[in-house]
């Protein structure tokens, strides 16, 4: 019996063939393809890649098996294929449904709430939990200032740091939630040949040097989220 002729690329609908070109990049076979996936099976990826199934009646959830197994994103199989499958909404909830697993809801602060009875939350933010975040002790504070401002390593506007309050004890190069003269501010502690001092990094205020001793320190920044970049744990 002659066995059924494969569907050759002329014949292929253009979605078909660019599901075939992008496993043929990737070196895998259809069933490694079905494996990574984790959904589909091999026929399934066959009767796609030979246009027998139509593409848009895969579900949302296959369609995005789909696209794990080729190692696209949704957003990258729709622009593959050129068809948008109106995902939008599928891919807003599986983002959302990532973010609560990987962030915690958290309230952010002023930096003047340190030094004020009772203060009440600025906001409330979705943030990443952090190796030495103590529900007693951590308070996230909004940055709304450039005083640490600079080239490289900055605090920008909108920045939330994470402070310890029982982290008091200053160590070099550290940054740390300071008071003077009721004011609550983030400075750098350096240890200068003229002695030890908090500094602003932002260049318009390098000359101002603030003696450890006319400060209360309130709080260790020991790490930050930035739109710009991440340090700390």
């Amino acid at each position: 019996m002659p066995r059924a002729k494969r569907a050759s690329n002329a014949n292929l609908p253009a979605w078909a063939r660019a599901l075939r070109v992008r496993r043929a990049e990737l070196g895998i076979s259809q069933e490694e393809a079905a494996a990574r996936s984790e959904v589909l099976n091999q026929t399934t990826i066959s009767e796609l890649e030979n246009g027998k199934y139509e593409l848009g009646n895969l579900t949302a959830a296959r369609l995005a098996a789909l696209a794990r197994g080729l190692q696209w994103t949704l957003a990258e199989l729709e622009r593959a294929v050129g068809v948008d499958f109106g995902l939008g909404a599928y891919m807003e909830s599986i983002q959302t449904q990532q973010m609560h697993t990987e962030y915690q809801q958290q309230p952010v602060y002023k930096l003047n709430s340190l030094v004020e009875k009772d203060a009440t939350p600025f906001e409330y933010a979705w943030l990443p939990p952090g190796r030495g975040d103590d529900q007693a002790f951590t308070r996230a504070l909004l940055i709304e200032d450039t005083d640490m401002e600079r080239m490289g390593r900055s605090l920008h506007p909108d920045d939330i740091v994470f402070v310890r309050t029982d982290e008091t004890a200053p160590i070099p190069d550290n940054l740390y939630a300071i008071v003077q003269e009721s004011k609550v501010m983030i400075r750098r502690y350096v240890e200068t040949s003229i002695g030890a001092a908090f500094v602003a990094d932002s260049p318009a205020l390098s000359g101002q040097l603030i003696s450890p001793s006319k400060v209360t320190i309130v709080g260790h920044v020991y790490r930050v989220f930035s739109d710009f970049n991440n340090y700390g744990n």
